[in-house]
């Protein structure tokens, strides 16, 4: 199994352990969020479902390999691709809007 799919693998048990432990809920309603919303389960549903994603695309890029498929190959690059995109573009997001949730994240704390 490659880091990538043990990263993948984690986030998926993450999750998972996220949705399914109690304690974790029940600490969610101390600390109220503004909204009535599971913002905790939305999160593990995220983790499970990005863990998936990881989980999926190491597979294709292992199954490729093995086989010498190059449309496996090229599946697994694409989505590799679309990956580093993604954490690139977080990446860029969170640093425009760094002071912007810093402040929001005092005015939840001091709450």
């Amino acid at each position: 199994m490659s880091p990538f799919q043990l990263s993948g693998l984690a986030l998926l048990v993450v999750g998972i352990i996220i949705k399914a432990d109690d304690k974790l809920v029940d600490l969610q309603k101390l600390v109220d969020f503004d909204s009535n919303a599971g913002v905790l389960s939305t999160t593990a549903y995220i983790l499970i479902g990005f863990g998936l994603f990881v989980l999926v695309v190491g597979a294709l890029g292992c199954f490729g390999a093995i086989k010498q498929q190059k449309v496996l190959l090229a599946m697994y690059i694409f989505f590799l691709i679309i990956i580093f995109l993604g954490e690139f573009s977080s990446g860029i997001l969170a640093a425009v809007f760094k002071g912007k949730t810093e402040l929001h994240a005092l005015a939840l704390l001091s709450l």
